[in-house]
């Protein structure tokens, strides 16, 4: 077998585990931190770890890397993620037994659990979203808020993959600015408002679904928001901006939709760039934040909202070949238009990022 070019075998209903870990197993930056760090000792002593077989305790980064280590050894054509399911399900008890599941779900959980278990934390005073007030925020002051949540948060999957979000909401009666700060490890962009944003077109584009999540929002009695100059609910507009992006930007197309006791699978096709994607250009940010991003990753889904399939393909690394993984079958295969339809969660490595040997 080539390294980093083996399937994933289904433990049953997995295929949702196996193309989100294909996507990380492919993620070069975090590769290269999992090679270089130890994943036995020194846990955030906040953390409840499980004991393996030898009384040591471990956690889910440990196996993760384990994974890692056999994946990417050139050994093995096909790898059995039993010993990771077991600890994910340890962790995360939803994930026990052999039902199916969402896999972005599962990718938010299990980058969540690899950042508390190794993050490092020097409290600060200071909140990470913090209100600024009447227009006096700047870029100095996301940077003070960022620099201030890396204090309380300092872990590799925080200058991997997370940003940050600037949210300013104005009061309509007396034009009070609230602006606050939040990071965020992907963007969670919706189908359903593109079509009020872009009237008239008849194919979609992830820039079109970035634009509509940017777009300025009137907040009403529908979702009412409360103004502390007023001292009352007030009709406000509310702005995104992205102030900072991450090294690997993770964007996840909003495809279920839930209403009631009701839910529904959006398959729309959403045309996505493969080189080149500039989305700070779209979405408010200072320019000389730009970041350009290319595609290293996508996961698919195909089906309905209670049952269906996951794939993966994946940018190899090294070669810079496309593959398909589908559980245990791999094959090279780039992405084509009739993925458009299926593309669930995709993930861009920023172009400043270069690609050392894995091997050495």
């Amino acid at each position: 077998s080539n390294p980093g070019v083996c399937g994933l075998y289904n433990l049953g209903n997995t295929c949702y585990m196996n193309s989100t870990l294909q996507c990380l197993l492919h993620n070069f930056e975090l590769m290269k931190h999992m090679q270089h760090s130890c994943y036995i000792i020194d846990f955030n002593p906040q953390i409840t770890l499980h004991s393996d077989e030898n009384g040591i305790s471990t956690g889910i980064a440990h196996y993760f890397s384990k994974l890692l280590k056999k994946y990417w050894s050139g050994e093995f054509s096909v790898v059995v993620p039993d010993e990771f399911k077991q600890q994910l399900a340890k962790i995360h008890s939803q994930f026990d037994g052999n039902g199916q599941h969402d896999g972005q779900e599962l990718l938010a959980l299990f980058l969540e659990s690899l950042h508390q278990e190794r993050k490092t934390m020097i409290k600060s005073n200071v909140s990470s979203t913090e209100e600024t007030t009447n227009g006096h925020n700047t870029d100095t002051t996301a940077d003070k808020l960022w620099d201030k949540y890396i204090d309380d948060n300092q872990s590799a999957i925080v200058d991997i993959f997370q940003g940050q979000l600037e949210s300013t909401v104005i009061c309509s009666k007396c034009e009070f600015k609230s602006v606050t700060y939040e990071p965020f490890m992907y963007l969670s962009l919706p189908l359903n408002s593109v079509d009020e944003t872009s009237p008239g077109e008849q194919t979609l584009t992830l820039e079109m679904c970035l634009s509509a999540y940017t777009k300025s929002e009137i907040l009403d009695d529908e979702n009412p928001w409360y103004c502390p100059t007023c001292c009352c609910h007030q009709v406000a507009e509310k702005q995104l901006r992205i102030c900072r992006w991450p090294d690997t930007l993770i964007v996840y197309i909003k495809r279920f939709l839930y209403h009631s006791k009701n839910a529904v699978k959006v398959d729309d096709e959403v045309l996505f760039p493969m080189e080149s994607f500039n989305p700070g250009a779209i979405s408010g940010t200072r320019p000389n934040r730009f970041k350009s991003y290319n595609l290293v990753a996508c996961m698919s889904h195909f089906g309905g909202v209670y049952s269906g399939h996951y794939t993966a393909h994946c940018k190899h690394p090294v070669t810079g070949k496309w593959y398909l993984y589908n559980d245990e079958n791999v094959s090279e295969q780039e992405l084509s238009s009739k993925d458009n339809a299926g593309a669930y969660v995709l993930f861009y490595q920023h172009n400043a990022a270069r690609n050392s040997s894995l091997y050495s």
